[in-house]
């Protein structure tokens, strides 16, 4: 029900005990269910792929998955089972990442990047240049460099950006009432 409560809301910043890094999360976790809600991803609504799980991918931090997992153990989303896998920290090597967290990645529908920094951010982005993920993440300027959706925490609560460039420049498609609830950013280089 909390999920449903947040898209409700007429204002971009969802309130929250801010003194609580729990309360964070959790209302990190219901805005992922609703751009899972919202989101559709051609590759797994398919007829050949209706029972394929979607795959969320966390890059950063095992306690985050820990509570998404558990959130998710038992429900579906659009008739997709939900899968969290996490990666703890990226290896990068010449410039790229190795190859059994590209595979990870790559079979994402969703990428969450929790503790991570703009060189992480940036070989996510290599990885392909027409993706068929959700790029979300925390760091600072997420969107703006180059991230789809970028959270913002505040004592007020959590709000998102929105790089509608990068989300439509994915194979993926996010629905209006997602997008006008965050606050539109462009990309740095793109201003």
């Amino acid at each position: 029900m909390a999920c449903l409560l947040i898209f409700s809301l007429p204002q971009q910043v969802v309130n929250a005990d801010s003194d609580t890094d729990l309360k964070i999360k959790q209302i990190k976790v219901a805005y992922l269910a609703n751009f899972i809600r919202f989101t559709t991803w051609p590759d797994i609504q398919s007829e050949d792929n209706k029972d394929k799980p979607l795959l969320i991918t966390i890059i950063g931090d095992d306690n985050f998955s820990e509570m998404l997992q558990n959130a998710f153990s038992k429900s579906s989303i659009n008739g997709h089972k939900i899968t969290i896998q996490s990666i703890k920290k990226l290896s990068i090597k010449n410039d790229g990442i190795i190859d059994k967290q590209r595979q990870q990645i790559s079979n994402s529908q969703m990428i969450y990047m929790r503790s991570t920094n703009h060189a992480d951010l940036q070989a996510v982005r290599r990885l392909n240049t027409n993706p068929g993920h959700l790029l979300l993440g925390d760091m600072k300027d997420f969107a703006e460099s180059g991230g789809m959706i970028g959270f913002r925490d505040s004592r007020h609560g959590v709000s998102f950006t929105v790089n509608i460039a990068e989300v439509r420049r994915a194979r993926i498609q996010v629905s209006s009432k997602v997008l006008r609830l965050g606050v539109i950013v462009y990309q740095k280089d793109d201003r």
